[in-house]
Order: structure tokens, then C-alpha cells, then sequence
């Protein structure tokens, strides 16, 4: 009977593999000049599978591939809300966080304000397509009462506004539809951030943002279906002297599902 790798092991060897010459090599040539570098990135990684021992049950590959998307992206994973990475089985995928997605938009030249709120029953509130579209939202002062809206507007350089409202009861609709989280999941503890972060990602898709924005977007999605993102990253070949070396075994090639 085989005995199980302990958790601790499992992290050390991941975090071996994270801070190889190799994929340092790999981080720094997807960073972005932002002035995140591969050795601050892969720590925070590393820091974020200790934080999460969940982690440390995937893959290796899918592990990786999330710490390139992230570098790509130049967001770090944690608890700034940029980004987080959530295991989902042997899979571990990239979630943007709703400053993320913010920090995405911003980068687009043609885009002039964002705003995103959820609106509550006390609140002054109207809005109607048409052109030009309408949107008056006034908040009340002291006790708002229940959440009934969420929406999210996007101004362009060139004077247009993108929005979208959604009911309190179709945000959930889709949280249900969409969401694979299980209990204590953000849609518990943040329901209004989710919410707004919801309605960004709509709004998102039909305002003049990079391709990069809109990638990282569809990434996004496919973390909340619970669907595998499929990052291509190739794990960096291990040095000949740690390839004899028991405890910094070389990184698996095949599917390790």
C-alpha cells in the first residue's frame, strides 16, 4: 500500500519547481513592464498554495499555467483582489478579481470612466435605453434597505457610454446558472462586489478593450463554469543535477488528471 505524499512535501516541491532558473526564465519573458518581477511573482504564488493546501493536489502543468496567465496579465494573485487561483479538482485556474477586471479596462486608451454599483431599495434610481441611454442613481443616506439592481457603466474617449442593469433576482439567476462555487464562496461573503464585478464583465464585452482584457475575461468565465481554461505552458526541463536528486523529482510531462 502506497503512502501519501504529505501536504508539506507536495508545497516544497511545487515551490522547487516555481523558483527554477527555468521558469523564472519563462515568468520574466510574460511580465509585462509593470515593475512586478518573476522572482516577487513566483513567491506570491508560492505563497498562495501554502494558503491554500487545495492547491498543492494539482497539477503541476495547471499550476504553472496559471502563474503565466497571471504574469501575462501582470495582476498578482491574493488577497488585493486583483486575482485569486482556485483549485478546481486536479486543475488549477486563474479568477479575476473585480480590481482586476477594473485594472484590465483601465489600460484600453479609449475608455474615460468606470463605474459599477448595486442599487438598494431606498435608493433614488432610473434608468431606459434609447439614444442617448439614461441612468440616474441617487443613494440614499443612513439605511438603503435590500439590494433590487446592480449595473456598470463604461465612458469612451470619444463620448459614448456602454452600461448594463440587471435585477437583484437576475443576478442570481445567473450566479445559479454560472457559478460552480459552493458554500463560502464570494457570492456568500461579497454578494455586492460579485455583483458588480458581474455586471463589469458584461459591460465589458461590448466596450473598446484589448484583446488581452477580453481574453483574460473569457478565462475568467470558464473558471466560473468550473470548465478547464486549457493555458498551453510548457514545463521548463529540470537541470541534469536535479534530475538524480530524490527530493526535486522532474516535472511530469503527461496528463495528470
Amino acid at each position: 500500500m502506497s503512502q501519501m505524499v504529505p501536504v508539506t512535501e507536495k508545497i516544497n516541491t511545487i515551490a522547487k519547481h516555481m523558483q527554477a532558473e527555468g521558469f523564472l526564465r519563462q515568468l520574466r519573458m510574460a511580465l509585462p513592464r509593470s515593475g512586478v518581477t518573476a522572482e516577487r511573482m513566483a513567491r506570491i504564488f508560492i505563497t498562495e498554495v501554502r494558503r491554500q493546501p487545495k492547491l498543492a493536489e494539482c497539477s503541476i502543468e495547471s499550476l504553472m499555467g496559471a502563474a503565466m496567465q497571471c504574469a501575462q496579465l501582470g495582476l498578482e494573485p491574493g488577497p488585493m483582489g486583483l486575482a485569486y487561483i482556485i483549485p478546481y479538482g486536479r486543475e488549477a485556474q486563474l479568477q479575476l478579481g473585480y480590481k482586476g477586471i477594473l485594472n484590465l479596462i483601465w489600460r484600453s486608451e479609449q475608455i474615460s470612466s468606470i463605474q459599477a454599483e448595486v442599487v438598494y431599495e431606498r435608493d433614488e434610481f432610473a434608468w431606459a435605453n434609447g439614444i442617448p441611454p439614461k441612468l440616474h442613481h441617487v443613494p440614499a443616506h443612513g439605511e438603503r434597505g435590500k439590494a433590487t439592481h446592480a449595473y456598470a457603466v463604461i465612458g469612451t474617449t470619444a463620448g459614448g457610454w456602454i452600461f448594463r442593469v440587471m435585477t437583484a433576482s437576475e443576478v442570481d439567476k445567473h450566479r445559479d446558472r454560472f457559478s460552480k462555487a459552493g458554500k463560502g464562496s464570494p457570492w456568500d461573503t461579497d454578494w455586492p462586489e460579485m455583483a458588480c464585478k458581474t455586471l463589469l464583465k458584461r459591460t465589458a464585452k461590448r466596450a473598446p478593450i484589448s484583446t488581452e482584457a477580453q481574453a483574460a475575461i473569457g478565462l475568467d468565465d470558464r473558471a466560473e463554469l468550473g470548465v478547464a481554461q486549457e493555458i498551453d505552458v510548457t514545463p521548463p526541463k529540470t537541470e541534469p543535477a536535479e534530475e538524480s536528486d530524490p527530493t526535486h523529482p522532474a516535472l511530469p510531462t503527461g496528463d495528470a488528471a
